[in-house]
């Protein structure tokens, strides 16, 4: 319930799939290429 709330609280899409960064081509990135400060966003 709490990761709920905080998806609810800082995205628009709270139920949508989440990702750190996207390639030149739209797509998610692997979490093994992002660096530390990276921070999620909506994918939508």
């Amino acid at each position: 319930m709490q990761y709920n709330s905080i998806r609810k609280n800082n995205f628009d899409n709270p139920l949508g799939p989440l990702l750190i960064k996207k390639t030149i081509k739209d797509n998610p990135i692997h979490p093994l290429y992002c660096s530390d400060n990276s921070i999620l966003q909506s994918y939508f």
